[in-house]
C-alpha cells in the first residue's frame, strides 16, 4: 500500500511481475482513452458503463460485462446485438494488465482489494512513519531514488507491517483487517 508518489507504470509492473506483490497505490488522476469512464470502466456499444465481472490473475486481465444494461434504458433507439439469449451476460470485454499495469492492473480502484485497503492507507502511512522514524531512525537517513531503491523501500514497508501484524496477533489474539480479504 503506497501513496501517489509511487504511482508509476514501472513500479506497478515490477512489483507484480518480479515480486508477486499486488500493488495498491493511491492513484494520481488518470486520463483513460475513448470508450472508458473517467474511473477507467469500459463502456458498452451504447456508451453505458459495464460492470466488473472479476479479475483473472493467471491470464493477467480483468473481465467486464454489460449485463444487458441497455434493457433498462428508456431511450433505446437501435437494437443491441448482445440482448439475445446467446449472450447471457451481454457484451464481454477484457482489459489486460500488460496494456497498462497502472490503469488496468491487478488492483484497480473498482476491485475489492483496493476498496478494502484504501481506507487503511492513513493508518498504514502513519505506522510506516513511526516504525521508520522511531524504531529504526530510517526517516532521516534513507532517501529513495530509482526503481531498485523504491522496490527496497516497498519491501521495508512490507516487513515493518508484517512484524506489527504478528505482534498484534500475539499480544491481542486479533488478526489484522488486512488479512480478512477475499479477493
Amino acid at each position: 500500500m503506497l501513496d501517489r508518489g509511487y504511482d508509476a507504470e514501472e513500479i506497478h509492473r515490477t512489483l507484480y511481475e518480479e515480486y508477486d506483490i499486488i500493488p495498491v497505490i493511491i492513484r494520481k488522476k488518470t486520463a483513460y482513452p475513448k470508450g472508458y469512464t473517467p474511473e477507467g470502466i469500459p463502456l458498452c456499444i451504447w456508451g453505458l458503463p459495464m460492470s466488473r465481472a472479476g479479475t483473472d490473475y493467471t491470464r493477467k486481465r480483468t473481465r467486464y460485462a454489460c449485463r444487458k444494461s441497455c434493457q433498462r434504458t428508456k431511450q433505446m433507439t437501435f437494437k443491441c446485438p448482445y440482448r439475445d439469449s446467446s449472450f447471457p451476460n451481454g457484451l464481454i470485454y477484457y482489459t489486460k494488465f500488460e496494456d497498462s499495469y497502472r490503469k488496468y492492473g491487478p488492483a484497480i480502484p473498482a476491485s475489492t482489494i483496493y476498496k478494502k485497503l484504501k481506507p487503511l492507507r492513513t493508518a498504514i502511512e502513519r505506522n510506516y512513519g513511526l516504525v521508520k522514524e522511531n524504531r529504526y531512525r530510517m526517516e532521516t537517513t534513507n532517501t529513495y531514488m530509482g526503481l531498485d531503491n523504491v522496490s527496497m523501500h516497498v519491501i521495508e514497508h512490507d516487513i515493518a507491517l508484517t512484524l506489527d501484524i504478528i505482534f498484534m496477533f500475539k499480544k491481542y489474539g486479533k488478526i489484522s483487517p488486512l488479512l480478512k480479504l477475499n479477493y
